[in-house]
């Protein structure tokens, strides 16, 4: 190994060694005591609302270990077998990009399987319905990507290019951003509705136009994230 790649690797390694201690005291934060106190400044209620949703085994494991049952809106207590937990589970969580630090090898292929995690993550905390939201989206756009691969190199992020902008939506919630009714989970599925256009749009239209279709997939979900932030700006709150 040469000198400029074994500084490249140590370099990776205290950088995600950074990113996973953060994650680590950021979920615990999240779910104790202690965050109730820190909501209220703005740059750290937005870190919180990013690692809240993933860290829900550890704040489940936590609420079993004091003997008090699942309870989404229970907090853990602040304390240092706490923290321990949910040092755990980020360890466990940023497992798929530790891999390939530890064995030496490429670590782009696994930034897909590290993004799986996360959606599996986020899937499992929101239930039944936000999968099926995120299986329409993929089948409905499936005819497009085969059409885009057919004319031209295409990436197979297509079909999962408005996953940000879902994302996005239930974050904004989680941080309690914009009307909160139970009515106005119609956003998701005008936002779903408004990247499905996009999609075949950009199939039929732009691409003729563009050089790069993966540029444009990219835009995509850029706007997909405009448009989750520009509907829980702009509409009403409606009646439950």
């Amino acid at each position: 190994m040469s000198e400029a790649e074994s500084r490249y690797r140590w370099g990776w390694a205290i950088g995600l060694g950074c990113v996973i201690a953060l994650w680590g005291v950021a979920s615990w934060v999240s779910c104790s005591d202690l965050g109730l106190k820190l909501e209220a400044v703005p740059p750290v209620a937005i870190l919180l609302a990013l690692v809240a949703p993933l860290s829900w085994p550890a704040h489940e494991i936590c609420l079993a270990i004091m003997g008090q049952g699942v309870d989404d809106n229970a907090r853990v207590p602040t304390a240092f077998w706490t923290l321990a937990v949910f040092f755990i589970q980020a360890v466990v969580i940023w497992l798929p990009l530790i891999v390939p630090c530890v064995r030496k090898s490429r670590v782009k292929p696994w930034w897909i399987v590290q993004a799986s995690v996360f959606l599996v993550l986020f899937l499992c905390l929101w239930g039944y319905d936000v999968s099926v939201i995120f299986a329409f989206c993929a089948a409905v756009t499936s005819p497009a990507l085969m059409y885009a691969k057919w004319r031209r190199a295409e990436s197979w992020w297509l079909l999962f290019a408005g996953v940000p902008g879902v994302v996005a939506w239930f974050l904004l919630v989680s941080s309690g951003y914009g009307p909160q009714s139970l009515s106005n989970i119609i956003e998701v599925y005008l936002l779903v509705i408004g990247y499905v256009i996009l999609v075949y749009l950009k199939v039929l239209l732009v691409d003729h136009w563009s050089d790069s279709g993966k540029v444009t997939t990219a835009i995509l979900s850029v706007l997909a994230v405009l448009g989750a932030v520009g509907l829980r700006t702009f509409m009403p709150l409606l009646p439950e």
